[in-house]
């Protein structure tokens, strides 16, 4: 009688579990509120009609999901509102936002840590754009929009790519100020633009 001894190899594969990121985005007493988490998030707001009530359809890739929703899946928010805040949290983010003209008040954007983009379209506001950043490579890209309060764009300790393009407001104040002294690249673009008062750009290095 031959014994025969069998030798089983067990291998270990090599998952990689990609983790989504997340927005969550709602429309709460006459403001849009949007907060993303520590993650990489890219989306797109645009408007589902011309009637304001009709809310914003929100885009995102395939690597975002919003309120909690299935990753890539739009999401249609009902709804009326006049301020926006939006908060874009960690990561390397991309916001885009086509307002087809709708009009709103106070415009606050706020990145976070990380290399982020955000694209603003046919935004009118009757009050002022505040944008800022704290860390990381960000890019504020401006087409066609009007702020009637002016534009603020102020970016502690990190850089800021600026464009604007077709832009009417009252006044604009970038300050870029490298409190880090990572000596990071910053520049500013105005092409056929309208401001009725000045145009002033502050940068510092720490």
């Amino acid at each position: 009688m031959i014994n025969r001894r069998t030798h089983l190899r067990i291998e270990t594969l090599d998952r990689r579990v990609m983790l989504a990121g997340d927005v969550q985005i709602e429309i709460v007493e006459d403001q849009l509120q949007i907060l993303g988490d520590s993650l990489d998030n890219r989306f797109a707001i645009e408007q589902v009609s011309r009637r304001v009530a009709d809310g914003i359809r929100v885009t995102p890739d395939e690597s975002t999901s919003i309120n909690g929703s299935k990753p890539g899946l739009p999401v249609i928010i009902t709804g009326s509102y006049q301020n926006a805040f939006a908060r874009l949290g960690g990561g390397n983010d991309e916001f885009k936002w086509n307002a087809a003209r709708h009009r709103t008040s106070t415009v606050q954007i706020e990145t976070g840590e990380g290399d982020d983009s955000v694209i603003l379209e046919n935004l009118r506001s009757s009050d002022q754009l505040q944008f800022s950043n704290i860390s990381g490579e960000d890019d504020l890209s401006l087409s066609e929009c009007r702020f009637d309060r002016g534009i603020q764009a102020i970016a502690d300790g990190g850089a800021l790519d600026v464009t604007m393009q077709n832009i009417h407001a009252l006044d604009a104040f970038i300050k870029i100020d490298d409190i880090k002294g990572e000596l990071l690249r910053s520049s500013v673009g105005i092409s056929d633009s309208n401001f009725e008062g000045s145009v002033r750009i502050d940068s510092e290095s720490g």
